[in-house]
C-alpha cells in the first residue's frame, strides 16, 4: 500500500492512522517507519534483481529516453532514464531504470557520465540502439561522449549514425512558438476575452445570453490556456473562433468588455490556427504510449515538412513569414533525424522503400534517388549487423501486432497503395519490396519479426 500510493514512511506512526488500524484489528501490531523503510528497500532489491535477470535474457535490443526533472520544493534536479523494448512475446514495454539526483553540474559531460554509469550498472550498453533526448545544447556534448564510450565496444548500430534521436514533440514545441509569436496582441486579446467571460457568475450568464442570441449550437465552450503548454493555447484559439460572433455581440452589449479582437485579427487567428492544427494532430499521433509509434513518425514529420513548404507560398504575408522561421528550425531537426525515421518506417512491413521514395520526391525533387539510396544502404548495413549477431533459426510463428498509422500518409495513400512491387525471394529485401496495406487496415498482422525471429 505504501509503495502503490507513494505514502511517506512516517504514515505508520501517525496517531489517527494507528487508532484506525487498532479499531479494525486490535491484535495487529503496526511496525515502525524504520522497519517499513527496511522492508521497502528489501522489496526494491528483489524486484531490481528480477529485472536485471530479465534484461540479461532479453533477446531484443532496447531504446532509451532521458529527461531532467526539478523538484518544486527543493529545486533539486533528477535524471530519469527509461528503457523501451519489445519483449519476447512481442509486446511493447517500458521500465524506469534510474531516477537519480544530479549531484553534479548539468553539463553534457556530467550527464553523459551519469547515463553511462546507469547503462553499465544494468549491463545493457551492448543492447542499446537509440536514445531520445530533447533539443538542449548540452545534449550534443552528452551524445558525443556516449558515442565515444559505446563505440569502443562496437556496441552501436551503424557506428552510431541512428543513435541520437531528437524528441519530435520538443522540436514541434519550439517550432510552434514562432506561430504563436506571430499572433502577438491578437493572442493576448483572445486570452483576455476568454478569461473575462468566465471570471464571475454574472458574466457567465451574459455570455450564455450572447451565445443564444447569435444562435451558436456548439456543445463545447471556450477554455483558457496554460501559457507553458502550446496545445492548450491552440485549443483556446480554436474554441474562441467558434464563438467569435458571440464575442462580437458581447462587445456591443458590455461597456466593460474592451478586449474583443478586430475582424482582421480574427482572420489572422483563423489562418494561424489552421497551421497549428497540423502540429496538434501530429503531436497526438506520435504521443501514444499504448502502441509503437516509431513507424508513424516519418509520415507525420514529412507532412509537417510539406505543409511548411506550402505555407511559404501562402497569400498571407504573415503566414509566409511564420513558415520561413519555422522551416529554418525544422531543417536542423530534419537533417539529424530523417535517416532514422525513414529506416523505422521501412521496418514496418506495412510500408516499403517506395513509401520513402514518394515523400522524398516531394521534398528533394531531383535529388530523391541520392537520399533514398542512403536509406537503402543503412537498411542493408543494419541487416548485416543483425545477421552477424543472430544465431536464432527462422521461425514461422505469427502474432497480431496492433498499431496506428497516424495522420500522415494522406498524400501517399492514393499514390502509393497501388504501386506494384517485385516479390523478391531474398529475405533481406522483404521489407523493401512488399506492397503497402497500412492505410487499408490499421491493425494488420506484422509477421516479419516472427518470421525472422531476430533480436529486434
Amino acid at each position: 500500500m505504501v509503495i502503490k500510493h507513494e505514502y511517506p514512511f512516517a504514515k505508520v506512526e501517525h496517531e489517527y492512522f494507528r487508532t484506525f488500524v487498532n479499531n479494525l484489528q486490535p491484535q495487529f501490531k503496526l511496525i515502525s517507519r524504520n522497519t517499513l523503510r527496511t522492508d521497502v528497500m528489501a522489496i526494491y532489491q528483489q524486484e531490481r534483481q528480477k529485472l536485471y535477470k530479465f534484461l540479461d535474457k532479453l533477446q531484443s535490443r532496447i531504446s532509451c529516453t532521458t529527461d531532467l526533472w526539478s523538484s518544486e520544493h527543493t529545486k533539486d534536479a533528477y535524471l530519469c532514464l527509461t528503457r523501451h523494448f519489445v519483449n519476447n512475446d512481442w509486446v511493447l514495454k517500458k521500465k524506469i531504470l534510474s531516477f537519480v539526483k544530479m549531484e553534479c553540474d548539468h553539463t553534457g559531460e556530467d550527464i553523459s557520465k551519469v547515463v553511462m554509469n546507469c547503462l553499465l550498472d544494468w549491463n545493457i550498453e551492448q543492447k542499446l540502439t537509440t536514445i531520445t533526448l530533447d533539443n538542449a545544447t548540452s545534449n550534443d556534448t552528452m551524445i558525443a561522449n556516449l558515442k565515444m564510450n559505446l563505440n569502443r565496444g562496437n556496441h552501436l548500430i551503424l557506428g552510431g549514425k541512428i543513435f541520437h534521436v531528437r524528441c519530435t514533440a520538443h522540436i514541434i514545441n519550439l517550432i510552434v512558438k514562432d506561430g504563436l509569436a506571430v499572433l502577438g496582441d491578437t493572442l493576448s486579446k483572445i486570452r483576455d476575452s476568454c478569461i473575462y467571460v468566465k471570471k464571475t457568475l454574472q458574466r457567465k450568464i451574459k455570455w450564455k445570453n450572447a451565445i443564444d442570441q447569435v444562435k451558436i449550437k456548439s456543445k463545447r465552450d471556450i477554455c483558457t490556456d496554460v501559457s507553458t503548454r502550446w496545445n492548450s493555447t491552440f485549443l483556446m484559439i480554436e474554441r474562441a473562433l467558434e464563438f467569435k460572433e458571440a464575442f462580437a455581440r458581447l462587445d456591443q452589449q458590455e461597456i466593460g468588455f474592451k478586449v474583443n479582437p478586430t475582424v482582421e485579427e480574427w482572420e489572422l487567428a483563423k489562418d494561424i490556427c489552421n497551421c497549428l492544427k497540423v502540429f496538434y494532430d501530429s503531436t497526438k499521433a506520435i504521443s501514444g504510449t499504448k502502441y509503437p509509434t516509431s513507424n508513424i513518425y516519418f509520415s507525420e514529420v514529412c507532412e509537417i515538412h510539406l505543409c511548411l513548404m506550402d505555407w511559404l507560398q501562402s497569400p498571407n504575408i504573415t503566414v509566409q513569414m511564420m513558415a520561413t522561421s519555422m522551416l529554418e528550425k525544422f531543417k536542423k531537426y530534419w537533417s539529424c533525424c530523417s535517416l532514422v525515421l525513414a529506416v523505422a518506417v521501412v521496418l514496418d512491413s506495412r510500408f516499403n522503400i517506395k513509401f520513402v521514395h514518394y515523400y522524398y520526391n516531394l521534398i528533394y525533387h531531383g535529388e530523391v534517388n541520392l537520399h533514398v539510396e542512403k536509406v537503402r544502404i543503412a537498411l542493408e548495413d543494419i541487416y548485416k549487423a543483425y545477421t552477424k549477431h543472430s544465431t536464432s533459426p527462422l521461425s514461422t510463428s505469427h502474432a497480431s501486432s496492433s498499431g496506428v498509422c497516424g495522420n500522415g500518409g494522406k498524400r501517399a495513400s492514393s499514390d502509393v497503395m497501388n504501386l506494384d512491387s517485385s516479390k523478391s525471394k531474398r529475405v533481406k529485401n522483404w521489407y523493401l519490396q512488399e506492397g503497402l496495406d497500412c492505410m487499408a487496415n490499421k491493425s494488420e498482422r506484422n509477421p516479419y519479426f516472427h518470421i525472422m525471429n531476430c533480436k529486434y
